[in-house]
């Protein structure tokens, strides 16, 4: 007992192995069904691999009550706006952290959804999970911008395989081979609305507003992927929308921080979300908290009383009309 108070003490080997054993079967459960623990088990798994603390073991132990107290339940239902397939929205979500691994290695994290198109006008939406990711980015990020588009690249990734495989699945398969495979699979994947949403406000600028060499990255890279990401999007009518970090429910996917699990922990009690921006927003999200509250209680005030919120039209000119929502 004493030895497990000290938090700072180095695991021995039998109990390496007892919280591999724990983790194995906590990590199966976050892949399936638990994406509150994802960003956890990935991050202890390292930790472990590392050099193993008793405050490893106590952070097993928590995760393992709180699942057994209160467990992620997910649900799949019909989304009541959607008429066809192709009114259905593939919204991701992706953020990062930056050097919180050993030898400055960052982890990236990503929320894929189904939405109804009115998601991209900031209205308050129903959403269905459909996949979720914790990964350690596979590059080294000098900054976090770079880290930023790491993880919105893997995001865009996910968000393109989603919306093709909803195209296939009703029938709008191209049979074709080489470039033209290509140029079907991209009419394809815009027959479905994408949504592709960040809190960093550097790699949004980069990747719509900067014309510049390198983008206004720091890192030829970064640069690269960004410049990837700025062909991409249009060629496939994928929307980048900047939203408020407290809004951003990948959070959850890329750090350890109990606040930032917070609006996802809220999320699956009413399935409802919406992707918030205020151009105003150039305080930190901290004080952002003591004078609006959290997401949640922001939610609660504003979001269950009125339809929702709308982004200002000079936030993003292409936000209105990116969506044809009177097809």
């Amino acid at each position: 007992m004493y030895r497990f108070c000290q938090g700072e003490a180095l695991l021995t080997p039998k109990e390496i192995t007892a919280c591999r054993a724990s983790l194995g079967a906590l990590q199966w459960l976050a892949v399936q069904t638990q994406p509150l623990i994802c960003a956890r088990c990935n991050l202890l798994i390292t930790e472990l691999a590392g050099s193993p603390k008793m405050s490893a073991a106590r952070e097993i132990q928590e995760m393992i009550r709180e699942l057994r107290k209160h467990s992620t339940v997910l649900k799949f239902f019909k989304l009541s706006r959607v008429q066809t397939w192709k009114d259905v929205c593939v919204v991701g979500l992706g953020d990062q952290a930056h050097n919180n691994r050993p030898k400055g290695v960052s982890t990236g994290g990503m929320l894929i959804f189904l939405a109804c198109p009115e998601i991209a006008l900031g209205k308050a939406n129903p959403l269905v999970f459909v996949a979720w990711k914790s990964w350690k980015l596979k590059r080294v990020a000098i900054s976090a911008n770079d880290a930023e588009v790491q993880a919105l690249v893997e995001t865009e990734d996910a968000v393109y395989r989603t919306r093709l495989l909803l195209a296939e699945l009703n029938g709008a398969g191209v049979r074709s081979a080489g470039r033209e495979l290509l140029t079907g699979s991209i009419n394809e994947v815009r027959m479905v609305p994408g949504l592709l949403g960040t809190d960093s406000r550097g790699g949004y600028d980069s990747i719509i507003l900067n014309e510049s060499p390198l983008l206004g990255l720091s890192n030829a890279r970064a640069a690269l992927q960004a410049e990837y990401l700025k062909q991409a999007l249009p060629a496939c009518g994928t929307l980048l929308v900047w939203l408020a970090s407290d809004w951003n429910l990948s959070d959850a996917l890329a750090k350890k921080k109990k606040e930032c699990r917070q609006s996802l922990e809220y999320f699956p009690k009413h399935r409802r979300w919406m992707l918030k921006f205020d151009p105003a927003f150039m305080i930190s999200s901290r004080k952002q908290k003591a004078v609006s509250g959290s997401p949640a209680q922001q939610w609660q005030q504003q979001v269950m009383s009125s339809e929702g919120f709308l982004y200002p039209c000079n936030s993003c000119d292409f936000i209105p009309c990116m969506f044809d929502l009177h097809r």
